[in-house]
């Protein structure tokens, strides 16, 4: 996997992610989930910036973005989005123009945590799209499960 780096002040947002599952470019979806905490008094301001966040996101191939705040903690907004595959959230990552990174570094300004802003990436497993070798019952246990509720044995 090659290393992502960055200089100076770009290098708390371009970091290299903690991988521990094994990753290929192909490797994918990604969720990508990113936890603010903004002061109630700026949250107008915040939002409207993410709207800019959103479209710069999406000109780098992510989709489904969204942006949400928590009912029980007014506080906490989540960005949330999809990259294709690891590979295209590694290009998003380093593929940013300087006002795109002027976005990202006004959003996280807006943070009042006593924690940096925690991001999280997934890789999303949508049903049936893992097959492990001896976790998950192969084709004909599939079948014989089939052929049980087809009798009525449920």
């Amino acid at each position: 996997m090659p290393r992502i780096s960055a200089r100076g002040e770009e290098a708390e947002l371009l970091g290299d992610p903690m991988v521990r599952l094994p990753l290929t470019d192909r490797s994918g979806p990604l969720v990508v989930e990113i936890e603010y905490r903004v002061a109630a008094e700026n949250a107008r301001a915040f939002h409207t910036l993410m709207q800019n966040v959103q479209l710069s996101r999406q000109r780098n191939r992510a989709y489904g973005w969204s942006i949400a705040r928590d009912i029980a903690e007014p506080e906490l907004w989540t960005e949330r989005y999809h990259c294709p595959t690891w590979l295209d959230y590694l290009r998003h990552r380093n593929r940013s123009t300087r006002l795109e990174r002027a976005l990202d570094f006004k959003a996280m300004a807006f943070h009042t945590g006593s924690h940096p802003v925690r991001i999280r990436r997934m890789l999303e497993r949508p049903f049936g799209s893992v097959r492990w070798k001896e976790d998950v019952p192969g084709r004909a246990a599939d079948e014989a499960l089939l052929s049980d509720c087809e009798r009525g044995n449920r």
